[in-house]
Order: C-alpha cells, then structure tokens, then sequence
C-alpha cells in the first residue's frame, strides 16, 4: 500500500510538478467551472430582461444549488423556493 500511495505521489509530482501546483491547478479549475456556468446563468438572466444586480444574484443561487440551464423545464414554483426565490415570475 506504501509503494502504491509513493509511486502516485511521485506521478502527480511528474505530470503536476508539485503538491502546491497540484492543488493549485484543482482551484483554477474548480473555480474556472463555477465562473462558466455562473457566466452562462448570468447571460440568460440578461436576455430575459432582469436588471444586472438581479442577474448576478440569480446566477449566484443557480450555481450554488447546482441548477443547470438544461434543468430549466424542471423548474417550477417548489424548486425555485427551495433555493431561496419566494416570488416567482414577477
């Protein structure tokens, strides 16, 4: 088990470089990810005619709760307050 947890570290240090370039490159990515789709709820929030502030505040609770646009038929008044939006469609 030693042997095998040794020989992954010293790939990730190949491939990677390091631990800390490692981690770092996760962090780039995770948040790359969120921004993207934050980026894409955003967009379509703009389309629909929503203010930039509420646009930035809806795309926030979309991704944090994990909605994707593909989800939008989905979405009905239930899901939408269990995110945290009371009002619906005004």
């Amino acid at each position: 088990m030693k042997k095998l947890k040794r020989l992954l570290q010293v790939i990730i240090i190949i491939l990677i470089g390091s631990y800390e370039n490692f981690f770092k490159k996760v962090k780039i990515l995770f948040y790359t990810l969120i921004f993207k789709n934050r980026q894409e709820w955003y967009r379509k929030f703009i389309t629909l005619d929503f203010t930039q502030d509420e646009a930035v505040e809806y795309a926030k609770l979309f991704v944090n709760n994990d909605v994707e646009l593909n989800m939008i038929p989905e979405l009905n008044d239930g899901v939408l307050k269990a995110i945290g939006i009371e009002k619906a469609g005004q």
